[in-house]
């Protein structure tokens, strides 16, 4: 105990180093304790003294106490408060018959009339001092600005990068500039008033929208003054999440849509397109095979009647079946073209790569038109390599591109065509040259399309117009390409280019050869013929042709034929219609 106080109510208090102040209850006797009041921890109290308005003064180790025994309210006064010290001295505390107040502190001596404590002539004005983001000054800043007058600000826009600031505000109360405590909230972040450290309101990392800064003057006795000031804050959303980015993701979605829907358009037509193509390309395939089993038979059944006339009779008719016979073979190449083309339109079959001799091949080919040529009063030459150029290709494309370049160059030649073959690192070159009327240049790139043929005029030369375009084809099929281009003395030249990078100098893969006397004959001695034919007529004619020397065997379809090779019978020789139903697949 460090004092004994009896006030004017005639009511006993005493204070304590350990358990602050307490009061005297003189019915029971018992102390009622008053140790942590305003959430303010002061428990060494050293004396107390009474104003003349009944209100309690206490010292303490923390400052001086403003105790109200009526409402049981208490203010602790400290440094901040304009108090020279938070530690007073013991028994140093009395209320003068003046009314004023004397304490003796840590600092010195302190005075003043308990009365005025309390009293304000006026309400604090509020001004902002400063503004702060991300701990630099703002003012002139890209992206944010502040009028001359800080102070006069009501509102302020900050991007959404100054989103953590601090602002420094005061009062207008000079006298005792700590009397007062100012306090603050933002509305939509903290609903309860805070203390500002020193003067200074620190807000971090707010959220993008709009709020209202509320700052206020606290009182001693814990009143808030009427006058406040306010501040609007607007936090801009980031860019990539701004207003014109949204609308700017909007419509990328909608284009990308819209891209989408019309790429899906495309791409179904492309297929309806393809499929179309395919159809009719299936239909001119199927059509061209169904005239040429006729075509055959026709021309077969002429052959015999031929082979029937006596040698040297039948001037005139021998005279009309030659004449006969020549347009039944431009029928067939005609065919065949449209065969070819409908074939490279739509890409059905799968390349069958083997090494090809190109010297060999232009050799075989260029004799079947040497002799048209001779008959044309054109000279044919072929300038190839010594070494022989062995290529990893398809020999079947190769040698209709061959033929279609060899055909339109004799078609179309005045007076010679010549062809070489030449090869290097990259690439192996066919160029096939020919003195015919040279094609303009704006025609250079059209030859290549189907159907169109130059000079106009040439509809009396066999052919449609789409040799050209079935051999470029087939060519870029087989990763090559035919170009066209002039030589410098005026001449067409045809360029037909292969890749090189699995040609073979010198050498060639050798077939296996098959000998006679393994082919296996049936008892009668006779070799056995599957004739595989979906056409009675065809068949029957075949069947008749064949009967005389050989043995030969019928079926109608893929599947009889796979029957009658799963027999056992030994067959030495099949001839299949390559377009009949349920196609032979394996043979044995």
């Amino acid at each position: 105990m460090t004092s004994v106080f009896e006030d004017r109510s005639s009511r006993i208090w005493v204070t304590t180093e350990s358990g602050g102040f307490c009061l005297l209850n003189p019915v029971n006797g018992h102390f009622t304790r008053f140790a942590d009041m305003s959430q303010t921890e002061y428990k060494v109290c050293y004396k107390i003294s009474e104003d003349a308005n009944g209100i309690l003064w206490i010292t303490t180790s923390k400052g001086l106490l403003c105790f109200n025994p009526d409402t049981k309210s208490a203010t602790l006064l400290t440094r901040k408060d304009g108090m020279l010290s938070n530690q007073y001295n013991y028994s140093s505390n009395v209320i003068s018959s003046d009314g004023i107040l004397y304490a003796g502190s840590g600092d010195g001596l302190i005075s003043f009339e308990p009365e005025k404590v309390f009293q304000w002539p006026r309400n604090s004005t509020i001004m902002l001092t400063d503004f702060q983001v991300v701990e630099s000054k703002v003012r002139g800043k890209a992206g944010f600005s502040l009028p001359e007058s800080i102070n006069k600000i009501k509102s302020v826009v900050l991007q959404y990068q100054y989103n953590s600031f601090r602002i420094k505000v005061s009062t207008d109360n000079y006298g005792t500039p700590v009397i007062n405590h100012l306090v603050y909230k933002i509305d939509g972040v903290n609903n309860e008033w805070t203390d500002t450290s020193d003067g200074i309101i620190e807000v971090n990392k707010l959220k993008p929208g709009k709020y209202t800064l509320h700052i206020c003057v606290k009182r001693i006795n814990g009143d808030l003054e009427p006058g406040r000031r306010s501040l609007d804050i607007t936090i801009r959303q980031p860019l990539m999440a701004s207003v014109p980015a949204i609308l700017t993701y909007f419509l990328i979605i909608v284009a990308l849509m819209v891209l989408a829907i019309g790429m899906s358009a495309r791409k179904m037509k492309k297929q309806h397109d393809r499929d179309l193509l395919n159809n009719q390309m299936e239909f001119v395939t199927a059509m061209a095979h169904e005239i040429k089993t006729p075509l055959s038979l026709v021309q077969g059944s002429m052959e015999l009647a031929k082979d029937a006339i006596p040698a040297g009779e039948g001037g005139p008719l021998r005279k009309n079946l030659d004449v006969a016979f020549r347009n039944l073979d431009r029928i067939r190449e005609l065919i065949s073209q449209l065969q070819d083309y409908s074939s490279a339109q739509v890409n059905s079959h799968t390349p069958q790569l083997s090494n090809v001799c190109l010297e060999e091949e232009i050799k075989s080919i260029s004799m079947r038109f040497s002799v048209e040529a001779s008959a044309k009063g054109i000279q044919f030459t072929l300038d190839l390599p010594e070494s022989k150029v062995t290529i990893w290709t398809v020999r079947d494309a190769v040698d209709k591109i061959l033929t279609n370049l060899f055909s339109n160059a004799i078609k179309y030649a005045y007076s010679f065509v010549r062809i070489s073959l030449s090869y290097d690192e990259d690439k192996c070159r066919l160029v096939v040259i020919n003195d015919g009327m040279v094609i303009p240049k704006e025609m250079a790139n059209r030859i290549f399309e189907p159907f169109v043929r130059y000079p106009e005029n040439s509809a009396n030369l066999p052919g449609m117009g789409i040799g050209l375009s079935t051999s470029r084809k087939l060519a870029r099929m087989i990763g090559g390409n035919i170009v066209y281009r002039q030589t410098e003395r005026g001449q067409n030249s045809f360029t037909f280019e292969l890749p090189s990078k699995d040609m073979k100098i010198g050498a060639q893969e050798e077939l296996p050869s098959v000998e006679a006397n393994n082919v296996l004959q049936d008892l009668s001695g006779k070799k056995v013929i599957l004739v595989v034919e979906d056409t009675p007529e065809m068949k029957d004619f075949i069947t008749e042709q064949l009967s005389a020397d050989y043995k030969v065997l019928e079926a109608s379809d893929g599947t009889k034929a796979l029957n009658v090779l799963e027999s056992g019978i030994n067959i030495s020789l099949i001839l299949s219609d390559v377009m009949m139903v349920r196609l032979l697949r394996r043979c044995s």
